[in-house]
This record gives structure tokens, C-alpha cells and sequence, in this order.
């Protein structure tokens, strides 16, 4: 079947054999064709209902895209006009449905006045198919690239406007011209150097005078020291030496009943001439000793130092103060309770420069009949007593030497030859050490539990003191996972932190600690020391404690 014509082309639908059709009447496939009434001069009659509207037609295929056209070179220069576009494709819109068929128009009326009523307007066909598009034509190539147009010319610069007139400068005078430099003349020969006068002579130098005697060195006095030693004085007495002891360890005692101070061993005195002092100083006496109990009782059990002057030819007298140890708990000499007690003598006793110094030492016990033991003369446990007596006063600084008067200052001449240094006089002795470390001891009888110790220690020694050093012992040592800690306290402020506080690990015997607070260990005059145990052995506590604080005048 050949393609359907376009909608409207009447004379094509003809030729395909449609021109025998009647007004209204409709083909196979629903499409209407109308007849143009025969208009006569008659009144124009009522307008005929309008035909329904015909199918819309099949849409066409669509044609293919044309091929693209080759891109133009590109110009150097502005872009080129743009070129004309391609053919469209050849593919046609698709046929367009019959149009239905126009209803008959109805006759004109006589009276042009009256017009009849327009007849209802057929309904609207069918739209056809579209018809396939047709195949995009060739692009056409681009124009050559216009000219460039020549560059306009720049136009001329505005004219700046007037600079402001400077002041006038006044006129400088002219200056001269400089005349020609000279030529310099031949440089004359140099003369001779005269000759230097003779320096004159220096006058002598005044001879050195010579140099004092250095006094002994003063400053820090040591305390003397007394040993008790094994060593016969004569007299009923055992020797009492500055020099500490190298013999064998002797260990005494004796068999002390209730109430009564009993002579452990011979008394002890110094060598004659000594201490050779007038006065025996105000100040401190610290017993350090070295001692142990019979095992068993009950009660108190003490070691007491008491000090008396001999007088030649009259004999001993009491001095009137005595020093002592603290409570003897130990009941072992291995190792042995070691303490150190202090006593302040206030005021200062006289003495003859022959008088001599005589220690007794006494067990003391309040449920005897007991065996009170101390040690001496060893180099392991040496008993002795610290005193405030000094080996003797700082000498006196020797004059020094006169200067030698300065000589005349003559003319400048030959130095003289320098005269010869005085000697140097001899250095004085050195004087005595200062006072020695002090020791306040604490003591906790008996197995150990954590607790506090409830005696306050006052330092009424004079001076502020400066502790160096908190050491334990213990007669019988802690076992187990914890170790004996110990905190010791000024004015109920403790000395150390938390892990530096003096310890006795288990298995062991002694312990200490010098690691203080900062500033902490300082012991003011009138402030009181006290001590607690903040742990102890696990397994076994231990027993019998010491606690000794060390400590100096600040």
C-alpha cells in the first residue's frame, strides 16, 4: 500500500480513490470526509452538528540522523562566521489521521438579520502517527577565521598639570678655584736619636717584716669524749681514756637486788691532768651504751651513769647528776640494746686544774635479784660518754711583722733587685672540733604492735637542733611480707613522706632514714618529738624497739 498522503490534500486522497466518498461518510478505518454544502441565496439555515472528530493517524517512523559534518581547521585568528547547517534528513512527518467530515452547512436565510443557530462543532479526528524523522544533514565546516582588525591608535597623554614653585634659595657666593697642588718636597734625612739619659737609682726597699706566728685556729669545739676501758688505773680503778678502745670486748655485770643501785664494774677515772680545765661547761652529756638483762621477771631494769670530780688527796665527790639509759629490754648480747641518752647540765661546775673525772656505772632494777649486763672496751660496742668539756681555748693570732718603710722614689733608673720575702710564720694548731651529733632515743618494750609511743621529748638543750638521721634497732628482727616502719614527729608533724620513713626489713635488725620533709627536720627550742610504729612483721612483729633521732646544733 502506498503512503498516505498528507492531511488535507484532498486531490492526493482522490487519486488513491477516496473522491466518490459523500459528505459524512466514513472509510474502514474511521476517518471522515466532508462536503462543502451548495450555498443558493436562500436564508442561511441552522449550522449542522459538527462531524465527530476522525482517528489521529499512526505516528511516523523517524527518519535517520544525517551524517555529521567534518570540523573546519581551526584559524589562527577571531572565529569565522558559523556555517550554514546541514540538509535536514529526508525522513517525513508522519501521515495525519483522516480528518472527519464536516457536518453539511446548513442554507442561508433570506434575512441576514436572522441567523440560524451554528450547528455543534463535529468532534476533533484523530491525530495520525508522526512520521519518522528524518536523517540529520552534513555539519557544515567552519568559516575561515576573520581578520584581525587593526589596533586603534592610543591617544595622547594628558598634559600634567603645574608643579608649585619652590622657594627661592638664596645665592651662594661664588667659590674660589682651588689652586694647583705643589709637588711635595724631598722628605729630609732623620736626625739622631739623642742619647737617653741614665735612669737614677731606686731607692731600697724597706725590708719585709716577718710575718707572726699564726694563732691556733678557733671556731667549732669538739666535745671530749670518754671510753670506759679494761685497763687497771691503780687504786681500785679502771681507766676512763679520750681514745676510743681496741681491745677485746669485755662484758660486765653483776647481781642487782630490788631498790638499790649496784656497781656493775671498778669505777673508771681519767688520767691525772685531765680534763686540766677549771670549769666543767653547762651543756649537754649523752650516755651512749651498749647492754642487756637477765632473761625472765618482771619490772624495770636500768643502766645509770653518775659522775664525781676526785680531788687529790680527799678522794671522789659526787657531782650531783646522773645520766640514764633507757628502759633495758634486751635480753641478748647478739646483738646487745644500744641506746643513747642525753642530760643538759645547766650550770657550769668548778674544778681544780689537778682534779680528775671518775664514772660509776650501777644497774638498777625493781624486782631483783636480776643480772644487769653492759659492754665496753670493744671496737663493736664501746660504751662511752660525750661531754661538753673542750680540749682547750683557740691560741692567739702572732702580730704581724712590721712593713718596712717605702724608700725614695729617685730618678727612674734600673729596678732594684726585689728584697728577699719574710718566712712565713708557723701555722698555729687547729682548734677543736665542735660539739658531736646528739641522740634521742625512744623505746618500745616487749613484741611490737602499731601504735603510738605517748612521751614527748622537749628540746630544752639551749639551741635549736638539726636531725640528721633516724636510726632503728630491735633485739629480735620482723619476718614476713611487711617491715617494721617507724614515723617520728616535731610538734605532731611528721619528718618524712610516705615511703621514706625509716624501715627494718624482715630478717633484719636495724634500719634508718635521711631522707626529711624539706625543713621538716628542724627541732626549735620548746618543740617536742614523738614516735608511732606504722607497721610491723606480719609473720613475726619483732620485739624490743629503739628508735634513735640524731641530731646537731642548727
Amino acid at each position: 500500500m502506498p503512503a498516505e498522503p498528507l492531511l488535507g490534500d484532498r486531490a492526493a486522497w482522490d487519486a488513491l480513490g477516496y473522491q466518490d466518498r459523500h459528505a459524512n461518510d466514513v472509510d474502514a478505518d474511521g476517518i471522515h470526509w466532508t462536503a462543502q454544502g451548495i450555498q443558493d441565496s436562500g436564508n442561511q439555515g441552522p449550522q449542522g452538528n459538527q462531524g465527530d472528530q476522525g482517528d489521529q493517524g499512526f505516528q511516523g517512523n523517524q527518519g535517520d540522523q544525517g551524517d555529521e559534518g567534518n570540523q573546519g581547521d581551526q584559524g589562527a585568528g577571531y572565529q569565522g562566521d558559523q556555517g550554514d547547517q546541514g540538509d535536514q534528513g529526508i525522513g517525513g512527518p508522519g501521515n495525519q489521521g483522516d480528518q472527519g467530515d464536516q457536518g453539511d452547512q446548513g442554507y442561508q436565510g433570506n434575512d441576514a438579520a436572522m441567523e440560524g443557530p451554528q450547528g455543534d462543532q463535529g468532534d476533533q479526528g484523530a491525530e495520525g502517527d508522526q512520521g519518522d524523522q528524518g536523517d540529520q544533514g552534513d555539519d557544515g565546516g567552519p568559516g575561515s577565521p576573520g581578520n584581525q582588525g587593526d589596533q586603534g591608535d592610543q591617544g595622547d597623554q594628558g598634559y600634567q598639570g603645574d608643579q608649585g614653585d619652590e622657594g627661592s634659595q638664596g645665592d651662594q657666593g661664588d667659590q674660589g678655584n682651588q689652586g694647583d697642588q705643589g709637588d711635595q718636597g724631598d722628605q729630609g734625612s732623620q736626625g739622631s736619636q739623642g742619647d737617653q739619659g741614665d735612669e737614677g737609682d731606686q731607692g731600697s726597699q724597706g725590708d719585709q717584716g716577718d710575718q707572726g706566728n699564726q694563732g691556733n685556729q678557733g671556731g667549732t669545739f669538739k666535745g671530749i669524749s670518754y671510753y670506759p676501758e679494761d685497763l687497771l688505773a691503780g687504786g681500785g680503778y679502771d681507766k676512763l681514756l679520750r681514745t676510743p678502745p681496741t681491745e677485746s670486748q669485755e662484758d660486765d655485770f653483776a647481781e642487782c637486788p630490788s631498790g638499790v643501785d649496784t656497781l656493775l664494774d671498778d669505777p673508771y677515772i681519767t688520767n691525772a691532768g685531765d680534763p686540766g680545765v677549771t670549769t666543767l661547761p653547762a651543756g649537754m652529756w649523752t650516755f651512749h651504751g651498749y647492754g642487756y638483762r637477765e632473761a625472765g621477771g618482771a619490772g624495770t631494769n636500768y643502766i645509770v651513769v653518775k659522775v664525781f670530780k676526785y680531788v687529790a688527796g680527799v678522794g671522789e665527790t659526787a657531782l650531783g647528776w646522773e645520766i640514764v639509759s633507757p628502759l633495758i629490754t634486751s635480753t641478748s648480747d647478739s646483738p646487745p640494746q644500744e641506746w643513747a641518752t642525753d642530760y643538759y647540765q645547766d650550770s657550769p661546775v668548778t674544778l681544780l686544774a689537778t682534779d680528775r673525772l671518775v664514772f660509776r656505772i650501777y644497774g638498777r632494777v625493781s624486782h631483783g635479784p636480776r643480772d644487769i649486763h653492759f659492754l665496753h672496751s670493744g671496737d663493736t660496742y664501746a660504751t662511752h660518754v660525750d661531754t661538753p668539756i673542750t680540749e682547750g681555748a683557740a691560741g692567739y693570732q702572732g702580730n704581724q711583722g712590721f712593713q718596712g718603710n717605702q724608700g725614695h722614689q729617685g730618678n727612674q733608673g734600673h729596678q732594684g733587685n726585689q728584697g728577699n720575702q719574710g718566712y712565713q710564720g708557723n701555722q698555729g694548731n687547729q682548734g677543736d672540733e665542735g660539739l658531736p651529733y646528739r641522740h634521742t632515743i625512744f623505746t618500745f618494750a616487749g613484741v611490737l604492735a602499731i601504735g603510738s609511743n605517748p612521751f614527748r621529748i622537749y628540746n630544752e638543750l639551749g639551741a635549736n637542733q638539726t636531725i640528721t638521721k633516724v636510726f632503728l634497732s630491735v633485739s629480735v628482727a620482723p619476718t614476713g611480707a611487711t617491715a617494721i616502719t617507724v614515723d617520728v614527729n616535731v610538734d605532731a608533724a611528721s619528718l618524712f613522706a610516705a615511703g621514706n620513713r625509716p624501715t627494718i626489713t624482715a630478717g633484719n635488725f636495724t634500719g634508718f632514714s635521711t631522707t626529711f620533709v624539706g625543713g621538716a627536720n628542724n627541732w626549735l627550742t620548746g618543740s617536742y618529738l614523738t614516735a608511732d610504729i606504722d607497721a610491723v612483721g606480719s609473720t613475726i612483729a619483732g620485739s624490743n624497739l629503739v628508735v634513735h633521732v640524731i641530731h646537731q646544733d642548727a
